[in-house]
């Protein structure tokens, strides 16, 4: 309409003038946001597809954004296909009124690992697309508080350029702090950036449970635009069943996709937001045993799988296993389903095993288990398969899944015969003959432990003979004193239990960096239980303990001290081991009955209080661990992927509004002022820390009482949380936290040898990293192998990353598979071995997929009989183009050498004439031969040597 009309006469510019608020409306109508939340396991009924068909239908204009659980499709096609179809349809012949703006099972990612966060997303974006192929996944926008800090590498890498960090219509749990900005560059702790609509500032909260958002109410627009956000959108994702579509709004508004308003409506962003952890204000019933038993199991299934796939990895290119991608990936959907944010948040409410907590511990996380040590057993079995006859010896693979080099605590059962051979003890010889400190324990049941040195992401192999001699006293050691105290020593500590004190620690000696770190001047002690139970404070430390020693060296001691909280017995555990930097640490509590633990409340219903009584952490009870360190002390903790500078002063707070981050996902560090000394504590799953300039840092072990929509959760058993502690010199980085995370979360792997290990190499690496860099997991795919990484603890620089195996190519891929770029393989001077060079921010993820290649356990023939003629055949790597036959002749001979395949045809064939007695390499080419298992076979005048061998 041209204004030219109303200069006609002058009596039109009355109605101009009231006109003008309604065409600024219409020029900028605010836009909303809507669709739906739930699925399969969060809720959908069976003829809800059918009502968003119809509905669409009849309202042109409605738009659909999906945070629906990807298996929901398949779930539909099966009961509704009908339904099923038409959406499919729909979704052809009107694409941009639909998006799916979720492909993970609604996980709140802020309590999980980072590998967990990227299957998630991949293999929940397989799933849509099998139903829906055309899907483009841009945006992430659920309706919970789910995002982490890390993800904004992680969508990009994904091809997800646009987030919302809004989540107006289900805060219950928490929010996003606020942001006045239409749309902002989401900066990653790595420094990437996507474009991300913030929770503005300025909208104000509907009790605890939404924000004025959620209907684009008058009061929101006005907020908004008086904040100077110039085209504001509002979003309501309702659970799938709530047929109230389209929503009643405040304001008459725009229905669109988040894609369309980010590339349509709103300004580029402007404001750089360096996303903070701490930013994420979120808070759960943290300590209660039902929450607690469920991200115990959730954190056990994570550290399981990726140690099982690098196992499996290993086995694959050492031992010519099979890839089990199907197993693998039906372990990865339960436990993808057991981070569903329903697990945590409403943990009672209904589900087919009774509530989500029991779907998640009894259903859910032990398919996980089983399948991980299904497949775990027999990448085990694959490498630990001797290659010599039986000679009365008993040898031992170790396998260590973490990419670096360790020397850690090694255990396994001895054989069964080993009892009534008459000795009790035992020797163990590494690879060079010398022997290494060990320990057996228990009369029937003989666990064997010992120091093994296992280089990064491989093996190492022992040797063990029975001994009728018991080790000597020098190593780890433990003793109870005239007064009754316990002294535990090894190399590096000297600790001292009072048992007056309810077996608390009085001193924590760090003998390599000559410092005590209990604060002696505290009112509270060290590795104190404490919390008010029943409106009463109550603290172990209050009642004597009885101290008992339960393994006493040279590898390992261990002593537990029997005492009470109250009237509730409980035995604290703690472990130390020679040459280890970690203090392993348990508690186990019997409550007697369902004692009320934290805060007393009197306030009536908690559901639409703004203060909760699960809230403030200083009630409930809590391991306590005053340390000295010269204050002020400066605390980080990890997330997914990152590490978090705290800038709380303290992590205390009654109300919604008021929530402070205060989580530890696997660890939290303290540090002095100077940086010079700190203390880290890790927890075996994720739930809140308390800490504060008069406060210690302490654990949060229980809490009972009144939770989320005034649910009562109660004691139903004991309490059995295991923790570690990590005193060190320097910052969290310079003492490398990370790897004793991962060292801690993926013990050493041993096993039997089925023969002795004849010909094989003794110790083998597949993966070395640099310092501060890790493999989080290896995948297969088809014959290429992805390998993850993350710096953790680096800096920018170009890293080497060194291959014992020689790829035919190496590319840096997105984590949707698309090529960044090629990398140049570097052979080594170690034969069969490779080198790699990139370079990884702090906090990056990068995937390599490495091309074709094998890593093979070496070959060896049989020592033939004294006097035969002999020789060894050695097979030391392998690819496409070429594959490393060492041999060594006893006297000159002509070879031949024969590739063929298991049922007996010939591949190739490799005949060298007359060789000299000595030492010599060959090379057989592998083009077109393909991938598999093959049998290797050598002659050398009369002797005939064979080996299988396999080419992933």
């Amino acid at each position: 309409m041209s204004f030219s009309i109303f200069k006609r006469s002058s009596r039109c510019v009355p109605l101009l003038v009231m006109l003008l608020p309604f065409m600024a409306l219409c020029q900028e109508m605010p836009s909303f946001v809507e669709g739906y939340h739930g699925g399969a396991e969060g809720g959908y009924p069976s003829d809800f597809t059918q009502w968003i068909v119809k509905t669409m239908r009849s309202k042109p204009n409605w738009k659909m954004n999906f945070e629906i659980e990807p298996a929901t499709w398949a779930l539909e096609q099966q009961r509704d296909p009908s339904a099923y179809n038409s959406l499919q349809q729909m979704f052809k012949d009107a694409p941009d009124r639909f998006e799916f703006v979720n492909s993970s099972n609604q996980t709140y990612f802020w309590n999980i690992d980072g590998e967990s966060l990227i299957r998630q997303f991949l293999y929940g974006a397989e799933t849509i697309h099998n139903s829906f192929p055309s899907a483009v996944i841009k945006t992430y926008s659920p309706e919970e508080p789910c995002w982490t800090s890390a993800m904004p590498q992680i969508l990009k890498s994904l091809g997800m350029p646009y987030a919302s960090l809004k989540n107006p219509n289900t805060t219950w749990g928490g929010y996003c702090i606020g942001k006045d900005a239409e749309v902002v560059n989401w900066i990653g702790p790595d420094g990437t950036a996507i474009t991300a609509v913030p929770r503005y500032a300025s909208e104000s909260a509907i009790g605890t449970r939404a924000t004025i958002a959620s209907l684009n109410t008058a009061a929101y627009i006005k907020s908004a635009r008086d904040a100077g956000i110039l085209h504001p959108v509002g979003e309501c994702l309702q659970d799938a069943g709530r047929k109230a579509g389209p929503m009643p709004l405040g304001v008459p508004s725009v229905y669109r996709t988040w894609t369309e308003y980010f590339e349509k409506v709103a300004i580029k962003p402007t404001v750089d937001w360096r996303f903070s952890q701490e930013n994420i204000r979120v808070c759960l019933v943290w300590g209660a045993q039902v929450v607690q038993g469920l991200a115990q199991s959730v954190r056990a299934g994570e550290n399981r799988i990726v140690a099982t796939e690098k196992a499996s990895a290993l086995a694959v290119f050492g031992a010519g296993a099979q890839w089990q991608e199907h197993e693998l990936r039906d372990a990865w959907k339960t436990l993808n389903l057991s981070q569903h944010h329903d697990v945590w948040i409403v943990p009672y409410n209904g589900h087919p095993a009774g509530n989500w907590a029991k779907q998640t511990t009894m259903v859910w996380i032990p398919n996980t288990q089983t399948k991980c040590d299904n497949i775990q057993n027999e990448a085990l079995g694959k490498l630990a398969a001797g290659s010599g006859a039986p000679d009365g010896s008993h040898y031992i693979r170790i396998v260590n899944t973490v990419s670096a080099d360790r020397n850690d605590i090694a255990s396994l059962q001895l054989p069964s015969n080993w009892v009534g051979s008459g000795t009790k003890y035992a020797k163990v010889y590494n690879a060079q003959g010398q022997e290494v400190p060990c320990q057996v324990n228990g009369a029937s049941s003989q666990e064997l432990v010992f120091n093994a040195t296992t280089p990064s992401l491989g093996y190492s192999t022992y040797r063990v003979e029975p001994s009728g001699t018991a080790p000597g006293e020098s190593g780890a050691r433990a003793g109870i004193q005239p007064n009754g105290a316990a002294i535990l020593e090894t190399d590096g500590y000297k600790i001292t239990l009072d048992p007056s004190k309810g077996g608390t620690i009085s001193s924590l000696y760090d003998k390599a960096l000559q410092r005590e770190f209990v604060d002696a001047s505290s009112p509270r002690r060290f590795n104190e239980y404490r919390g008010q139970v029943n409106g009463t404070w109550l603290s172990s430390a209050d009642a004597p303990a009885t101290l008992q020693i339960v393994e006493n060296g040279p590898v390992r001691v261990t002593v537990t001290a029997s005492g009470k909280i109250g009237i509730h017995p409980f035995v604290s555990t703690l472990t130390l081991v020679q040459g280890q930097k970690r203090i392993e640490m348990k508690v186990h509590i019997d409550w007697s009955g369902n004692p009320q633990i934290g805060q007393t409340w009197s306030g009536g219903p908690v559901a639409g209080a703004m203060a909760k009584p699960f809230y403030n952490d200083r009630y409930k009870l809590q391991a306590i661990f005053p340390s000295a360190l010269t204050g002020p002390v400066v605390l980080n903790k990890n997330a997914a992927f990152d590490v978090c500078k705290s800038a709380n002063d303290n992590t205390f707070f009654d109300t919604w509004e008021a929530i402070k981050h205060n989580i530890i996902v696997n660890w939290v560090d303290i540090n002095d002022a100077a940086g010079a000394y700190g203390l880290t504590l890790m927890s075996d799953h994720t739930t809140s820390y308390a800490f504060g300039p008069n406060d210690p840092l302490g654990l949060v072990l229980a809490y009972s009482g009144p939770g989320l929509w005034d649910r009562n959760y109660s004691i139903t058993g004991p309490t059995d949380v295991h923790y570690s502690l990590v005193p060190h010199a320097g910052t969290w980085d310079q003492a490398h936290t990370w790897n004793e995370q991962y060292r801690w979360g993926e013990p050493l792997l041993a096993r039997m040898m089925t023969a002795p290990p004849a010909g094989q190499a003794m110790t083998k690496s597949l993966v070395r990293t640099a310092t501060g860099t890790y493999v989080p997991t290896i995948l297969m795919d088809g014959g290429n192998m992805l390998l993850r990484l993350f710096n953790a603890e680096g800096d920018a620089q170009e890293q080497t990353v060194e291959l014992g195996f020689i790829p035919t190519g190496a590319n840096l891929v997105e984590l949707d598979g698309r090529v960044i770029s090629p990398l140049t393989v570097i052979p080594s001077v170690q034969p069969g071995s490779s080198t790699l060079k990139l370079s990884i921010p702090r906090f990056g993820v990068r995937t390599l997929k490495l091309a074709g290649g094998s890593w093979l356990l070496t070959a060896i023939h049989t020592p033939s009989p004294v006097g035969a003629r002999g020789f060894r055949m050695d097979i030391s790597g392998t690819g496409p183009d070429g594959l490393n036959i060492n041999y060594v002749l006893s006297v000159a001979s002509g070879i031949r050498f024969r590739l063929s395949s298991l049922d007996g045809r010939c591949l190739r064939t490799l005949q060298l004439g007359r060789q000299p007695a000595g030492s010599h390499t060959a090379n057989m080419l592998l083009a077109g031969v393909g991938h598999g298992s093959f049998l290797m076979e050598g002659r050398a005048g009369g002797e005939r040597v064979q080996r299988r061998i396999a080419i992933p």
